[in-house]
Parts: C-alpha cells; sequence; structure tokens
C-alpha cells in the first residue's frame, strides 16, 4: 500500500546588510589640516583641533585639542550618519579635559547644540551626556575607583547609540580589557555605562569634542564610523490560492497497479 508524499520545498533566508564601519586613522591627513570633510568650531574662536605627526597611537599622525579652561571646541564630519550610528576613538587619557566622541549632531557651531557624547578624562571617569539645543544633561557616570587609576595610556571609547537606548564601552589598547560598571577593568567585553536618552534618533553628525573645564592638549586617533544593521526586508504576504483558509489539500490517492505487474 502506497503512501500519499508530502513533497518538501526549501525557502531562502532573509537577505541582511552587514554594516560596513569606517575609519579616520588621520595618517593621510596634509599636517596641521583636519581631513578632507572635516569642519570644527570653538567658543573662543580658536582653531582647536588639528593634526600633528608623531601624536597618534605608535607615534602616527594624530588629532589634538588644545586650549584654555574656557575653550569648548567640536569637530566633526560634514556628513550626516543615522541616528543609531556607533562612533569611537582613540583616547590618549593624560588629562582633565573633558574629551569625548559624540553622534546625533545638530546645529553644530551655533549657540544651541544638540547632540549625545561619551565623555571621558584620565582617571578614569566615563559619562554620558545629552546637549539639548546647548543645554548639557548627564545621563549616566562612573569613576574608576583610586587602587586603579589609569592615566596615561591609550583607550579606545565607543558610543554606541540604540533608539532610547545608549551605551559607553570603553578598552584599554594596551591589555584589551574593559572597564565596567564598577570602575574596574576586566577580559570580557562590557559596557561602563548604560542609560536612556530623549534625543531623537534622527540623522545627524558625528565628531569628537572638548568641554570647557581645564586647560592643555588631548590626543586622538582612529575615528570610526559603524552604522546601524539594515532591518530585513517585510515577508511576503501569504498566497491566498495556496493558503487560503476555503481550501484545503487533499492527500492524493494511490493509483492502482495494472494487473500482472510486479510491485
Amino acid at each position: 500500500m502506497s503512501h500519499p508524499r508530502t513533497r518538501m520545498t526549501l525557502e531562502p533566508l532573509e537577505p541582511r546588510d552587514v554594516p560596513s564601519s569606517t575609519t579616520q586613522t588621520f595618517d593621510t591627513t596634509p599636517v596641521p589640516a583636519l581631513p578632507t570633510g572635516w569642519t570644527q568650531w570653538s567658543s573662543d574662536g580658536s582653531t582647536a583641533f588639528a593634526t600633528a605627526a608623531g601624536q597618534g597611537t605608535g607615534g602616527t599622525v594624530g588629532a589634538v585639542t588644545t586650549g584654555g579652561s574656557r575653550t569648548a571646541a567640536l569637530a566633526w564630519q560634514t556628513q550626516t550618519e543615522p541616528g543609531d550610528t556607533t562612533v569611537s576613538a582613540d583616547v590618549q587619557l593624560s588629562s582633565l579635559v573633558p574629551t569625548f566622541v559624540f553622534t546625533r549632531g545638530s546645529n553644530l557651531g551655533t549657540s544651541a547644540p544638540s547632540y549625545l557624547a561619551a565623555v571621558v578624562t584620565r582617571g578614569a571617569t566615563v559619562s554620558v551626556v545629552q546637549v539639548t539645543n546647548g543645554t548639557a544633561t548627564l545621563l549616566g557616570s562612573v569613576t574608576s575607583p583610586s587602587a586603579v587609576y589609569f592615566s596615561g595610556n591609550w583607550v579606545q571609547v565607543s558610543l554606541v547609540p540604540s533608539g532610547s537606548s545608549v551605551a559607553v564601552q570603553v578598552m584599554r589598547t594596551d591589555t584589551g580589557q574593559y572597564l565596567n560598571a564598577r570602575g574596574t577593568w576586566q577580559s570580557a567585553a562590557t559596557s561602563a555605562v548604560t542609560a536612556t536618552t530623549s534625543l531623537a534618533d534622527t540623522a545627524g553628525d558625528v565628531g569628537i569634542g572638548r568641554a570647557a573645564a581645564y586647560a592643555g592638549p588631548v590626543r586622538f586617533d582612529n575615528f570610526t564610523v559603524a552604522p546601524p544593521a539594515s532591518p530585513p526586508p517585510a515577508a511576503n504576504a501569504p498566497r491566498p490560492r495556496r493558503w487560503g483558509a476555503s481550501r484545503s489539500i487533499r492527500p492524493r490517492r494511490a493509483r492502482p497497479r495494472p494487473a500482472g505487474r510486479a510491485g
């Protein structure tokens, strides 16, 4: 006796676009200019950002910000990026000058800028700050205990926004260790600060900056932009001809074999 056979089919998986990150190493930029497609602003009209030989990681060309205790400054790409773009940069933590990477920037170079920033100083102290129309709000912060005071070496600071959520990762470039929420270092990847932001996740400017607090230089290198992953395409709608409730699928009956034929 034969049995009805079910025909199995394979359906392709939905494609997803893998985000491609880009890194500005500053190595090919003519010193002391900023890279092509970048601009800057400072509160006192000074040129607060420039490139310089020997100031990057490993003695390469890096970006340096200089200024007095009242100097606030920003440097950014003129091409906007999606609101959930991850930005990161290598920062040498040798100063108390609050320096940062930022995303979702708008109205930059005016008295009422808006952006979301991951701010770091030596020690280390790490903060998430939201600036809305020129008003800064501290969303979260962590400071290392004195027993693990950190100064002089390079760290990679990453700002990772996702809708109303935001996280900051800080990784030592010499050991690969990550700063955790207790302010100590560990081998496993983790976030130092997580917070909730009300800044709209619309496209905006990305870049680096310094806040007015202390005088002195701070060095940056390897500014990286990683766009968010594209969502999968919408699934195809069911086809009523095959899947409609008004039609059932009946198994085929086996055909009788002609007499005299072997099985």
